[in-house]
């Protein structure tokens, strides 16, 4: 009840408006996708408490980078008004972006006037997870949580199978026994 289908004209039409309002596209950190936020850095906590650290890039997990050709920038400044990391400084007669804010959001390249800023591919990311259970336990393993055993049952399941099983294996009284199982298995 707290959400409702879209078509996907709709959706599109809601990141242009997104955009317009330089708005960070946040989706979910998975393949399958199944959430995502728009925000701005003065109403989202998330993207604040980002701000607000020196190296801002280091905490996202993005693939991109905003690189600016400076034989193209006119140093117009719109680029620097709509980054919402402060990623973006004024050089020598053209705008210069600091990789260790920027978090590869775009918004810099979609207002660019003269073309002169593009997302280029950063090297090293991790493989995309599967899913928010394969993000999550990722997050676990790295941090020596719990939870964390259970990456590599989580990366092969769905969402909703996940949760549907989930339930099932609950309401029967049977999840703790078949985490019990998997886990003399090896499996977590």
């Amino acid at each position: 009840g707290d959400g409702r289908y879209i078509s996907v004209e709709e959706a599109l039409s809601i990141l242009d408006e997104c955009e317009k309002s330089a708005l960070v596209i946040q989706p979910v950190n998975a393949r399958e996708l199944n959430g995502m936020c728009t925000c701005c850095s003065c109403c989202c906590l998330m993207l604040r408490n980002l701000r607000s650290l020196p190296n801002p890039a280091e905490v996202v997990q993005s693939s991109f980078q905003a690189r600016i050709d400076p034989g193209l920038c006119s140093d117009c400044g719109v680029c620097l008004e709509r980054c919402q990391m402060d990623a973006l400084v004024e050089g020598d007669g053209y705008m210069v972006v600091d990789l260790a804010r920027c978090i590869g959001c775009g918004l810099c390249v979609s207002s660019c006037p003269e073309a002169a800023v593009s997302l280029v591919p950063k090297g090293g990311q991790p493989e995309i997870p599967t899913n928010v259970f394969d993000t999550l336990t990722r997050i676990a393993k790295e941090r020596g949580q719990p939870f964390g055993r259970f990456n590599f049952f989580m990366k092969h399941t769905s969402s909703p199978a996940f949760f549907r099983n989930w339930r099932l294996l609950n309401r029967i009284g049977l999840a703790r026994p078949v985490v019990k199982v998997l886990e003399k298995l090896g499996l977590v």
